[in-house]
């Protein structure tokens, strides 16, 4: 007797602790996210990594080494094992196709395997996200052009776009007057090379078709279908007519399928449509453009103007669009080429909301190409208008800052920020303004210390060392970082010193530094910077 009245109060609190448990793990999955990304690149490797908890997210993704890089595709079996073990069933997730069907963007642009075969790794996946009744986001790339530019190909690969582009007016618009221009561009492309390209472009379009079909009935999974390096009369032009009309068809286009320009940013923007509704919330953004002009051009990497591609991105993410100042609960300011007037006119305004409060996020799309390959050394306007912020220290004060090397990819970074920010400014207990402020110097570092200043001195080191910028041994690697890291830090430390601490010891009440910085490239090619630091 005695036995089983001990044994009761031991039962309820093992059954106490069990509750506990559940509720912890429970909150724990409310605010995760498993995550697939494109590719091992920092923008869609890092940046929702470094996005997520600012709103307190949790983001589950696989490690580096799984997937690959651009000299090895990832192993998709080993994927879709990593994924089985993850808790899909009480987690949002989102899903590269190219990462599981092709191993990766690189992959998807290659014919390693061929239709039947990759169809064979879709059904594989979805036999499994059927199990899951959790939303499931899943996105793919329309291909700009196969393969990807490197030193084997440096020789043709203009060349190869053009063909690629005369082929398919002459065989969707009838245009045979054409016949002789693609007899003539050939004879700079290896015949192999161009049937290689046509087999990938007809590959993914059926991939494409293939998954639109099979969500038609899946209420729990989106599909969204990213423009890669968009032209006006690029061949991916006809293929987007194919995969929208097939959408149309089916009653999913902008319901459960969604097509956009630009592929890179899919990940940050796809973070934020899912923690968005996920926790039921749909903010109200206010539009702001520097110039009237600005909405109305085009950036060279999209199809279409500059307005249009940030109002789908943002309606992607989980904003709403509206008309009325009074009603906005966050701001977007959108800055492109202007005059000294205007710029000086769009800073205050931007100032203005900034000291009133307000959720406000800044793009900045007036790029200098040149310097961002590389090249020139011209401050772009942009560029002054990120100093001025911090020179008025208020650069800490914006809840999204960017100016990528295209519009699309921009404005997917910034808004993910500015959802994330809204987020946690919303549900309290999770914002978190350290790692909101780690991110806004992420983004400085990144943009006007490497794109803009660091990048081209490398490309000249390369140059004079005899190193393809594009294709560096493991030891011209090393060789390279060590000396990026020379000019990062530098960089890195100056500005922070000058523009940035005082704020932050205002803001947080501590000193706080940089620490534990790293600069190393992911791939073997000076295009892309892995950035890491901690503030302490």
């Amino acid at each position: 007797m005695l036995n089983r009245i001990l044994l009761f109060p031991y039962i309820l609190v093992c059954m106490i602790l069990c509750c506990f448990h559940l509720c912890i793990a429970s909150q724990a999955n409310q605010h995760s996210l498993i995550y697939i990304p494109l590719d091992s690149r920092p923008c869609n490797q890092q940046f929702p990594k470094l996005l997520a908890p600012i709103a307190g997210q949790n983001l589950i993704q696989p490690r580096s080494s799984l997937l690959g890089d651009d000299r090895k595709d990832a192993d998709t079996n080993e994927l879709l094992y990593w994924m089985k073990k993850q808790p899909m069933k009480q987690a949002v997730s989102v899903i590269s196709i190219d990462m599981m069907v092709f191993g990766g963007l690189l992959g998807s642009r290659s014919y390693n395997i061929d239709f039947n075969r990759a169809k064979k790794r879709v059904d594989k996946l979805f036999d499994y996200l059927l199990e899951v009744k959790t939303p499931i986001y899943l996105f793919g790339s329309l291909t700009r052009v196969a393969p990807t530019a490197s030193s084997k190909n440096n020789k043709f690969y203009v060349s190869l776009i053009k063909a690629i582009n005369i082929y398919y007016k002459i065989k969707y618009e009838n245009r045979r007057d054409l016949n002789k221009d693609l007899k003539h561009v050939l004879r700079r492309v290896p015949e192999l090379e161009f049937n290689h390209c046509l087999k990938v472009r007809e590959r993914n379009l059926k991939i494409h078709q293939y998954i639109i079909k099979k969500i038609k009935n899946l209420n729990h999974i989106t599909y969204v279908v990213g423009q890669d390096d968009a032209r006006k009369k690029g061949p991916n032009i006809y293929e987007s007519f194919k995969i929208n009309q097939l959408a149309k068809k089916k009653n999913l286009f902008n319901k459960r399928f969604f097509y956009v320009h630009g592929v890179d940013q899919l990940g940050a923007v796809l973070l934020s449509r899912s923690m968005l509704s996920r926790l039921e919330l749909k903010p109200k953004v206010y539009l702001s453009f520097s110039n009237s002009r600005v909405p109305k051009s085009t950036n060279r990497y999209e199809s279409i103007n500059i307005g249009k591609s940030v109002e789908e991105l943002l309606s992607l993410s989980g904003f709403e669009l509206t008309q009325e100042e009074s009603r906005a609960e966050t701001f977007l300011f959108v800055y492109g080429k202007s005059s000294y007037h205007e710029r000086t006119s769009f800073q205050s305004l931007v100032e203005k909301k900034c000291r009133q409060g307000l959720l406000c996020a800044l793009a900045d799309i007036d790029f200098d190409y040149n310097n961002a390959e590389g090249i020139g050394t011209r401050q772009t306007g942009c560029q002054k208008l990120l100093y001025h912020f911090l020179e008025k220290q208020m650069f800490l004060d914006l809840s999204g800052y960017d100016s990528w090397n295209t519009a699309g990819n921009t404005f997917g970074t910034v808004i993910a920020s500015l959802a994330m920010c809204y987020i946690g400014i919303k549900k309290k207990d999770l914002f978190s303004p350290v790692f909101k402020s780690q991110w806004l110097i992420h983004r400085l570092i990144d943009n006007s210390g490497f794109l803009y200043h660091a990048r081209q001195e490398i490309r000249r080191l390369c140059k004079k060392k005899g190193y393809h910028p594009f294709d560096l041994s493991s030891r011209q690697k090393l060789d390279v970082e060590n000396r990026t890291t020379s000019m990062m830090n530098s960089f890195s430390k100056s500005v922070y010193i000058k523009y940035l601490q005082d704020p932050i010891l205002k803001k947080h009440g501590r000193k706080m530094a940089l620490v534990n910085s790293k600069y190393v490239y992911p791939w073997s090619r000076v295009f892309e910077l892995d950035i890491s630091f901690q503030l302490k």
